[in-house]
């Protein structure tokens, strides 16, 4: 559930984002590891390969926040 809910967000923020071609080149990265995180997450059984996903989700969530100025952002820490 909780990758298919990370995969319908990721997917709902790429059709309604509206930027540039500069950053969506920066975006789309960025969203491609939360989801990739999400699902390895979300397969079970490895726990190394899901702390691993996390830390990953965790950069690209930071890298969001270093990238775009977004009123509503929040760190992950700060959540």
């Amino acid at each position: 559930m909780f990758a298919a809910d990370v995969s319908r967000d990721v997917a709902a923020i790429r059709s309604k984002t509206d930027v540039g071609p500069q950053s969506r080149a920066v975006l789309d990265p960025i969203l491609t590891d939360i989801e990739t995180g999400a699902q390895t997450i979300g397969a079970g059984g490895d726990s190394i390969r899901q702390m691993d996903a996390l830390f990953a989700m965790t950069k690209a969530l930071e890298a969001y926040g270093a990238a775009f100025e977004h009123p509503d952002w929040k760190p992950i820490q700060e959540r």
